[in-house]
């Protein structure tokens, strides 16, 4: 009897044993939890007005990081890489281009977006920026389709390489043009120090034209077809490559794939500049 009941407790103590380490076990497989960690919402697109042929929306509202997205909800056109060099504003959406470094490029060339353009034989870009100094040249680049300083689809530029100043400098390649988008098409004493809005439309019917500020300031022809090659690189600031750089603050840029009519430009201004509320679209 004595035996019997000193077996009973050995047994009961390794079945006690066992389970102290069957439990300990368990516990040390337990994954452990992590805690809840929520995405950071994207910030709103805040889109223009006139959307109808919206094909890349650069509202530059991200705020911070290395990428400047496209809002258009299009997936024509690219994200851009923002320079480290290349300053948020702090106070509302833009970048702000101040060194030789600054600059956002897309970092394979935007096919589709080239395509679309040049199949619609028709484009508008709208660009919202301020300069630092009027007194610029190169043409600095604000917002470029190119290859470098001598190969090009199109160019917004800021002044003229000799002559430094205020005019709109715009080199757009065509059927009877260089390489480089040249001659020139100038729109004299056009950039402005104040935030203001910049509209190039060009239509089938070889017309170019520009606004500030939903006002038409230039307006002239530019002969021959478009034939844009899909191999190069869309950029803010600069050329993709860093070169002839341009200093002031971009806000939102804006391409269509028409031309965007005179009541379109106004209504895309005031609906940046006035509490007015748009017109629903048709």
């Amino acid at each position: 009897m004595i035996r019997s009941m000193r077996w009973l407790t050995i047994l009961v103590a390794v079945m006690a044993v066992m389970i102290i380490w069957t439990t300990m076990g368990a516990a040390a497989q337990q994954p452990e939890l992590l805690p809840v960690v929520e995405e950071e919402p994207e910030p709103p697109a805040m889109l223009p007005a006139v959307t109808d042929g919206l094909v890349a929306w650069y509202p530059l509202n991200d705020g911070e990081g290395r990428v400047a997205r496209d809002r258009s909800g299009e997936d024509v056109a690219p994200n851009l890489l923002v320079t480290p060099e290349t300053a948020w504003e702090e106070d509302g959406p833009g970048l702000t281009f101040d060194n030789d470094q600054a600059r956002a490029y897309s970092e394979e060339p935007p096919r589709q977006l080239i395509e679309r353009l040049a199949e619609s034989k028709a484009f508008s870009f709208e660009v919202w920026l301020a300069p630092d100094g009027l007194e610029q040249g190169g043409p600095a680049r604000i917002v470029t389709i190119s290859d470098g300083t001598s190969r090009r689809n199109i160019t917004i530029g800021h002044g003229e390489h000799r002559q430094p100043g205020p005019d709109l400098y715009l080199r757009l390649r065509t059927t009877r043009t260089d390489a480089n988008g040249m001659p020139n098409i100038v729109a004299p004493d056009t950039i402005i120090e104040q935030p203001a809005q910049y509209v190039v439309t060009y239509t089938e019917n070889l017309l170019v034209t520009v606004y500030r500020d939903g006002k038409l300031v230039y307006r002239g022809a530019r002969e021959g077809s478009l034939n844009w090659d899909t191999g190069y690189q869309l950029a803010f600031g600069a050329e993709p490559d860093g070169e002839r750089n341009w200093r002031g603050r971009l806000y939102r840029v804006g391409i269509y794939d028409r031309e965007l009519t005179a009541e379109e430009v106004e209504r895309n201004y005031k609906h940046w500049t006035t509490d007015e509320e748009p017109e629903e679209e048709e």
